[in-house]
């Protein structure tokens, strides 16, 4: 995991199991193979936000500062947060929360850009990551 970012982490425990009758796995017509998926009870975060700006177009800088929470006993540093602004782009804006949980990012705003959300990845493989749309329309779209 070291190095791959946790923004899509499946919570759960996959279980596999294999009994063979006379131990030689050369054998397989003895054999009893079993795999389960169990889903992990996650605990929940949250994430806080402010806009520089509601309104944006082609080339404005949009700028959101806020602050990522975590249960009691979970620190918030390392935590990625990551700002979408095309439904395709979901990795290309992020920053890291700080040691109390606030971080601070800015994104050039594109013509096409019409999805603007954040979504969080902790560290923490037990705290389920936050995702929150923000209220931002972009005036260089066509209207439909």
């Amino acid at each position: 995991m070291t190095g791959s970012s946790l923004l899509n982490v499946q919570h759960e425990v996959q279980i596999t199991a294999l009994y063979d009758e006379d131990g030689d796995l050369n054998t397989p017509q003895d054999g009893y193979y079993a795999d389960t998926t169990v889903a992990a009870n996650a605990k929940s975060s949250s994430v806080t936000y402010k806009v520089n700006k509601k309104k944006v177009k082609a080339g404005d800088i949009l700028t959101v500062q806020g602050k990522v929470t975590l249960p009691k006993g979970v620190e918030p540093q390392g935590t990625e947060v990551f700002l979408q602004t095309y439904w395709e782009q979901e990795y290309d804006v992020k920053t890291t929360a700080e040691d109390d949980g606030f971080f601070v990012m800015s994104v050039r705003v594109s013509g096409y850009d019409d999805t603007f959300e954040l979504r969080t990845a902790p560290t923490d493989l037990y705290v389920a990551g936050a995702h929150q749309p923000l209220p931002i329309t972009n005036t260089s779209l066509p209207r439909r």
